[in-house]
């Protein structure tokens, strides 16, 4: 076979079998090997132009890989693998590579991908205060709490405050009207005034706006909605005043 015709092929497969982390160097070993027989790392050094020491790296890989043989010592000589047999374990480690991205990519992201990343609903009416009494119950290292007005807060709302602070991080701000008097163990701050009452969790956030004469509520488990709350509700903690915390 002529050189002129190898270096074509090389050319064409070393594209592929970069692919595979194997080195042009890696496939003109392996084919001078294969086309010439037996050779000694010497020889495979004066045929290919290779120096002595990178051929003995390109040798303990293709070995490393499957790819040629050792047949004989002093000095060791080696042949290649047939083609087919290297072919074949070229398409089991493809396939076990595929088979890892599978596990590790394609699946998570498709369950990701089949169900709902979010939702968003509205509330009104009585349906609010059950809805804030729920979340203030549900499992959470973080509740984040704020009352702008006494119609959002009565003894099932206290309770439900009072019970998130024995499971998580927990901060209420209230208006200079509001009676936090009962939230007793609870870290309490005070502003003058907010616009809205809420509760955010790590996955949830709800809003609650008193439409006269009735209280309105947006909740959504979006994180890019909880995550603009979190941000803006430790912004008014930072300017509210300790001066009412609750002991």
């Amino acid at each position: 076979m002529g050189e002129e015709v190898i270096n074509e092929i090389l050319g064409r497969v070393s594209r592929f079998a970069s692919f595979m982390g194997v080195s042009r160097g890696e496939l003109r070993a392996y084919t001078s090997l294969l086309i010439n027989g037996k050779m000694s790392a010497r020889e495979l050094s004066d045929n290919l132009g290779i120096s002595y020491t990178k051929i003995y790296s390109l040798l303990n890989k293709l070995e490393m890989r499957g790819w040629i043989r050792k047949v004989e010592s002093k000095p060791n000589r080696y042949e290649a693998v047939s083609v087919r047999e290297v072919w074949a374990k070229i398409k089991g480690s493809l396939t076990d590579r595929l088979n890892q991205f599978e596990k590790e990519f394609i699946d998570p992201l498709s369950s990701v991908l089949a169900a709902p990343s979010y939702t968003v609903s509205t509330i009104s009416g009585g349906k609010v205060m059950e809805v804030l009494t729920q979340l203030l119950y549900t499992p959470s290292n973080r509740y984040l709490i704020a009352f702008s007005s006494n119609r959002v807060i009565n003894d099932e709302v206290v309770k439900g405050v009072v019970n998130a602070s024995y499971r998580g991080e927990t901060k209420v701000i209230v208006t200079k009207d509001v009676s936090a008097d009962r939230l007793k163990g609870v870290n309490v701050r005070v502003m003058d005034s907010m616009f809205g009452s809420g509760v955010i969790t790590r996955g949830t956030i709800l809003l609650m706006i008193e439409s006269s004469p009735t209280v309105l509520g947006i909740m959504s488990s979006h994180q890019y909605l909880v995550e603009i709350g979190t941000v803006y509700f430790e912004y008014l903690w930072s300017r509210a005043s300790e001066v009412r915390s609750s002991s």
